[in-house]
């Protein structure tokens, strides 16, 4: 029993319940007794769910940053490790920028959920005013920004037609 706790012991007990639950509710996994790890892995895919992209969808979400004309919709964990990894997309070694990107996304998004930090999303705003919307739409649409938010940057977005004052 000492051993089982101590191997918990990281964790508060709020979350282990939590794990225990999930463990229990697991068709699969919860026909059996829990081991510690089977609750260690439920609080890890836990947090695993906390809306942050995997470090694949991540690296590309940040490829897409590259291209100054389109509109995109950062974390703060991919704008971190995009800085990182800058001197070497500017360098042209994508291979390294990548492996430097996801080491160091990997270790924000791991430092964000250990201080409980919720996900940030923010609009780095492109050149190409029509594809503003879209991008906007998309990243309402998957839950990254606010639906009143999403709208008042659609609105603002939007061209207003010239009046005849305006032609005059």
């Amino acid at each position: 029993v000492d051993i089982f706790f101590s191997a918990l012991g990281s964790y508060d007990f709020p979350t282990v319940r939590e794990a225990l639950s999930r463990h229990l509710q697991d068709p699969d996994g919860g026909r059996f007794a829990p081991k510690p790890a089977d609750l260690i892995r439920q609080i890890q895919s836990g947090k695993a769910q906390d809306g942050r992209p995997g470090r694949d969808e991540a690296w590309a979400i940040a490829q897409l940053a590259a291209d100054e004309s389109r509109t995109v919709v950062l974390s703060d964990e991919i704008i971190g490790a995009l800085e990182i990894a800058r001197p070497l997309l500017e360098a042209r070694d994508k291979v390294a920028a990548r492996l430097a990107f996801v080491e160091a996304y990997d270790r924000l998004v791991s430092e964000k959920r250990a201080a409980a930090e919720p996900l940030a999303w923010h609009v780095s705003l492109g050149t190409d005013k029509h594809g503003r919307i879209q991008a906007i739409e998309q990243a309402k649409s998957l839950g990254r920004l606010p639906a009143q938010t999403a709208d008042l940057m659609i609105a603002d977005q939007r061209e207003t037609p010239i009046s005849a004052d305006g032609l005059a």
